[in-house]
């Protein structure tokens, strides 16, 4: 009497391994999409984040703060955490804070793209202050800022976020 062992036929395991490999292949795009907007949105929301962040300094420390683009300074894409002690002539980075912050350095692909007043309609800004009453202040500028003022993210892929502004100091993303 033949005895009959039990498994899987070489057929069949290269059967199940090539199904396997075609849902990988399948899988990978979506993941990576998934995950270039899951990288978009954290970079986003570290933006509104850093935004309050200087609101509520300016509030409790009593000063003007800002959040400051480097697009004019040589620094594209990238931001940093400044403080004013003399109403606005001049500003320093805040020494808690790192000198830039690249979006890229954590969320791989993301970068801040502009930043623009008249609700993303009108001319290219570099800052938005905030005073000691979290309003969005324009305290040593010769223009002023038509607000709202709209901070653009980009992610790798083109696709973008928007953060809002508005003359009252709300930050919104959108």
């Amino acid at each position: 009497m033949t005895r009959r062992t039990t498994g899987f036929t070489l057929v069949e395991l290269i059967t199940a391994v090539a199904i396997l490999f075609m849902l990988v292949a399948v899988a990978i795009p979506t993941f990576s999409s998934i995950l270039a907007d899951w990288r978009l949105t954290r970079a986003v929301d570290r933006v509104a984040a850093d935004l309050r962040y200087v609101q509520s300094q300016a509030v409790t420390r009593g000063g003007l703060f800002r959040f400051h683009h480097g697009d004019d300074v040589g620094q594209p894409g990238k931001y940093r955490l400044e403080q004013s002690t003399d109403g606005g002539a001049s500003w320093v980075a805040m020494p808690d804070q790192p000198m830039w912050t690249a979006l890229s350095d954590v969320y791989q692909g993301s970068s801040l793209q502009s930043f623009k007043d008249n609700d993303g309609a009108g001319a290219s800004r570099h800052w938005v202050a905030f005073n000691s009453q979290g309003a969005a202040d324009t305290t040593g500028i010769s223009a002023a800022f038509v607000y709202p003022l709209r901070v653009t993210v980009v992610a790798q892929g083109g696709a973008t976020r928007e953060i809002r502004v508005v003359r009252t100091g709300a930050v919104r993303v959108l």
